[in-house]
């Protein structure tokens, strides 16, 4: 590869403040998930907890079946979004 130092360090930028934008997605377990925890109503917080405990497999296979279906030529992912794109922006 002919990458030069400084086009090197901005991909490394790049992919590190990606990677802080994904974190901070509302979703647990990712830290983003703090924010919706304190929005949470104390009433429901204990239901709260229990979604929450499973949110760490339901990601991981969510985001292994999206790998998996990406090789085979069609990405979960993408078909969601493309999927909303089309109500979304329905003419």
């Amino acid at each position: 590869l002919s990458l030069n130092i400084a086009q090197a360090f901005g991909l490394f930028g790049l992919v590190n403040v990606l990677l802080a934008a994904f974190n901070l997605l509302p979703f647990p377990p990712l830290d983003g998930s703090a924010i919706i925890e304190r929005l949470v109503p104390q009433r429901h917080i204990a239901r709260y907890y229990a979604l929450r405990q499973s949110a760490m497999p339901v990601l991981f296979g969510f985001l292994l079946l999206n790998g998996l279906f990406f090789h085979l030529g069609s990405g979960m992912l993408d078909s969601l979004l493309n999927a909303f794109e089309r109500l979304a922006f329905k003419s």
